[in-house]
């Protein structure tokens, strides 16, 4: 084997590792970026149902039901 085949065989595997990692840096972004946007997607719900909820409409609402009872 020369050393220019072993240089290459170096150098691709580098490259190969590169992208590799690269790679992996993305998905594991990708994920918590997914993760972040649940979060604040269920914060929103959240605040949304909370102010819905407490709002006087749905109080008011709520007092005829429990008359009728």
């Amino acid at each position: 084997m020369s050393r220019k085949t072993r240089k290459r065989r170096k150098t691709r595997k580098k490259y190969q590792a590169s992208v590799q990692q690269t790679f992996c840096v993305k998905e594991r972004l990708k994920k918590y970026s997914k993760d972040a946007g649940n979060l604040l997607f269920t914060l929103v719900i959240s605040e949304v149902i909370s102010a819905v909820f407490h709002s006087e409409a749905v109080a008011s609402i709520f007092a005829s039901i429990k008359g009728f009872l």
